[in-house]
């Protein structure tokens, strides 16, 4: 016996909105299309980075966040997110992780 379908009651108005977008968006397909391909080719390229030991998350050092260059910003937009480095002391950090630990 099947479990029931969670989106049952859902599926009325997602089929609604769908042919509602359909008609709105004449070339929906083609941007879904160009789309899908943009992200196969990121999934790609982290997949590489992570290959060859690489981050996929592109890391600065909190001194260095006045000087970040141009390709780097550009990378940290594609990817979306960064993680700075040094922003607290290693004692704060070490303390932290101990009370993390312990909870």
């Amino acid at each position: 016996m099947s479990s029931p379908d969670p989106n049952a009651p859902y599926r009325e108005r997602i089929v609604a909105a769908k042919r509602l977008l359909k008609a709105q968006i004449p070339d929906l397909e083609e941007r879904f299309a160009r789309l899908t391909a943009s992200v196969e080719a990121q999934i790609e390229a982290i997949e590489s980075e992570r290959a060859r030991g690489q981050t996929s998350v592109p890391q600065i050092r909190y001194a260095d966040l006045d000087a970040i260059n141009d390709a780097t910003r550009a990378l940290i937009r594609q990817r979306g997110c960064v993680i700075v480095r040094g922003v607290f002391d290693a004692e704060r950090v070490g303390r932290w992780n101990h009370a993390l630990e312990d909870y």
